[in-house]
This record gives structure tokens, sequence and C-alpha cells, in this order.
């Protein structure tokens, strides 16, 4: 029999109403504990990958400047050098210390920050052209916060003319040295002038006795001078000759010179960080 609603009471809609059954049958009474009454509901789940995670590292250590091929740094020598020119000094050149003065100046008209760094540079001497030839070894650069720098530069210099290189005096002291050598040889020469030798004596007497020459007399002991100071002169221009061998020209240039470090390989500058502080 249905029920007749009471149209008055509009909470009877709800409360009277039938509800499904739980097991797919005819809908129930109402007038059950309603256990049986409730069917799951439809739930929409949404899934999504975790980002990894990312430890932070700190900014300081992941700091660095690239310095490209082409680079121009520009600075002045804080000790000058005595380049040597002999073939010995091309596998070991002589080291210098450079003070950066500017802005390195790089590719597309960027700049990078380098005042104030340090710069060791090695060169050689060369007769013909006389000059300096310099080529950077290590850069090294301390900033305001502690962090370091220091990494190897391939590098050269170029002087003031704009040509590589830095012009420089020649100074020599071979010719002093040949000039005593020559000297010595002279005397030497001259010394033999005052040499005297004997002459044999034929005797045409018929005589029994026979005839004797003194060694010792005023003529021998003065060829035996004179041999004497002869073979020492000779010794001594010897020496003076094998002195000019071992020394050689150098080409000697003065600190304070301006000179440009011109790039020759890419070079990254990384940041190191220390304990220090700037005082």
């Amino acid at each position: 029999m249905e029920k007749k609603l009471d149209y008055k009471d509009p909470a009877s809609f709800f409360r009277d109403a039938p509800l499904p059954d739980s097991k797919g049958g005819a809908p129930a009474t109402g007038k059950g504990d309603g256990r049986d009454a409730t069917k799951p509901g439809i739930q929409i789940v949404s899934y999504s990958q975790k980002a990894p995670e990312v430890e932070e590292k700190d900014n300081k250590d992941d700091e660095s400047i690239y310095l490209p091929s082409g680079s121009i740094l520009t600075g002045v020598l804080i000790n000058g050098m005595d380049a040597p020119t002999s073939q010995g000094a091309r596998r070991d050149p002589f080291p210098s210390t450079l003070r950066i003065q500017k802005e390195a100046i790089l590719p597309n008209r960027f700049r990078a920050d380098v005042r104030e760094c340090f710069l060791i540079v090695s060169g050689y001497g060369d007769l013909s052209s006389e000059r300096a030839y310099l080529r950077g070894e290590t850069f090294s650069c301390v900033r305001d916060d502690g962090g370091v720098i220091e990494a190897k530069l391939d590098s050269y210099a170029v002087g003031e003319d704009g040509k590589a290189g830095v012009r420089g005096r020649v100074v020599s002291k071979q010719g002093q040295i040949i000039a005593k050598s020559l000297m010595a040889g002279f005397l030497g020469g001259v010394s033999e002038a005052f040499d005297v030798n004997p002459v044999p004596v034929v005797s045409t007497n018929p005589g029994s006795n026979t005839q004797y020459q003194s060694v010792f007399s005023d003529q021998m002991l003065q060829g035996a001078a004179v041999k004497g100071a002869s073979k020492a002169l000779d010794r001594i221009a010897q020496f003076y000759i094998d002195m000019a061998e071992g020394i050689f020209p150098v080409i000697e240039v003065d600190a304070g010179r301006q000179v440009d470090i011109i790039v020759t390989k890419g070079t990254k500058l990384q940041i190191r960080s220390t304990g220090g502080t700037k005082k």
C-alpha cells in the first residue's frame, strides 16, 4: 500500500524516501539501521611523480669566471727581469710577477673584474729582436669575502709598441772578457821575442881538451824567464776564453713597465672558499 505524502511537512519526503539496496535488489523501506543501505562512493585519486630533491650547494663554490681565448689583461711588472739569451733559457725561463690594473677585456665588449690580481710570468731574451718574450704561468686572486682563485693561465705578453714581447736593453760582458784574453795573448807573443836559443859550436882546434858549454848563463836564465811568462800568459788567455763561452748577453727589463697579456687558451677561474678575511 502506497503511503500518502504529507505536503505540509517537506521533511517527510526525505525521511520516508526509499533507500537503495546494498546488494543491488529492491529499494529498502528506510526503517532499518541503514548499515546495508550505504554504497561506497566514487573517489577520484590523482598521482604525480615526486620531484627529486636537489641538494643545496654553497653558491660560493659554484661561482666561477671564464676567460675565453683572446681576452686582454693589462698590468705592470712588479719586479724587473734580466732575461737570458742562451739556448738553455728557453727550457728554463726566468720568472716575474705582474699586477693586473684594469678589468679584463673579453670578446663582444664584455668585461671581467680581475683588478689587483697577480699573474706569474716567465720569459727569455732574444738578441736578434732585443726583446724579452714573456708567457703567463699562474693566475691568482683573493676576493673581499675570502674566496680564492688560482689557475693556470696560458697567455703571452705584448709590449707598449703593440708587438709580442717586451723591448729591453742588451747587456753583455763578453767584450771585456775577450779584450782581456787578447791582451794576455799579445803579451805572451811579445815575451817570445826576448827568447834565446843555444847555437851549436864546432871546434876546429885539434887539441886534446874537450870543449864544454856552461848551462847556467845569463842568456839561459833570460830564455827560461821568457818561456815561463809566455806559458803563463797563454793559460790566462785560455781562462778568459773559457769564461767568455760561459757568459751570454741578457735583455734587461725594468720594473713598472706596462704589459698587456693576451689569453691563448680559455681558462675557468674557479672560486674556492677560505676562512680568511680582508684587513
